[in-house]
């Protein structure tokens, strides 16, 4: 099983931030594994120096199996427009696409098939999230990127 190490540099944090960072840090990384339901053997563990934060989770599965779903859809009643955009947003075709009688009436519906995921592709998608707001240059987000060190061993 795979162990996951992931080491942030920065500017120096203060040693009263570090605390709260080390916290922050190892919360956001659970929920996204719940969220992703990512099955890792340990808590993890999370480290910090005035200039790093270091995250290590060990023995993490290395595929995520996720099941078919159903997608609800527009009601059949709805006008075409809204079943373009259903189609549109969930990348399908319309001959995907089928009819099905619920207790609220009768709605167009997509099976999503189950796939298999490997939790490195999982995990790099992680970095790609905004961390913060850039003071630079107002509103735009600050993406994890340059001074990381990634690594997930299989």
């Amino acid at each position: 099983m795979p162990d996951l190490f992931l080491e942030l540099f920065s500017e120096e944090i203060p040693s009263n931030l570090q605390k709260n960072a080390r916290n922050n840090l190892l919360q956001n990384f659970k929920d996204f594994f719940e969220q992703e339901k990512i099955i890792h053997k340990s808590e993890g563990k999370v480290f910090s120096t005035p200039n790093r934060l270091i995250i290590l989770f060990d023995r993490i599965d290395t595929e995520i199996h996720r099941k078919s779903e159903y997608i609800r859809g527009p009601n059949i009643n709805a006008p075409e427009k809204a079943l373009d955009g259903f189609i549109k947003s969930n990348k399908i075709e319309k001959k995907n696409i089928f009819e099905k009688q619920t207790e609220k009436g009768k709605f167009y519906f997509f099976k999503k098939p189950a796939k298999k995921i490997q939790n490195r592709k999982t995990c790099f998608s992680l970095l790609q999230y905004p961390i913060a707001q850039s003071p630079q240059s107002g509103n735009e987000p600050v993406y994890c990127g340059a001074g990381i060190c990634f690594y997930f061993h299989c």
